[in-house]
């Protein structure tokens, strides 16, 4: 799970990062210590939202299912989709 979930929180990261910039200008903090402060609030909180896709991710694809065979999960076809 961490190739995708690496991958995912680089793109994850960068978005909320630049989100939170956008409402920190928005909101007229417009020096660098408010700006700095958003873009670490928008990475810190990409990280429990990256987790959370990873995880459906993987659970609704192929490629999960094939990773918990192969990493010897006794319960993988007896795993639901939700």
């Amino acid at each position: 799970m961490f190739r995708p979930a690496s991958i995912l929180l680089s793109i994850i990261a960068t978005t909320c990062a630049g989100n939170a910039i956008i409402a920190s200008l928005t909101m007229g903090h417009d020096t660098l210590q408010p700006i700095l402060i958003a873009a670490a609030i928008g990475g810190v909180v990409a990280i429990p939202i990256t987790w959370i896709v990873a995880t459906r991710y993987l659970r609704h694809s192929s490629f999960g299912s094939l990773c918990a065979i192969e990493w010897g999960n006794p319960f993988a076809a007896t795993q639901g989709k939700l």
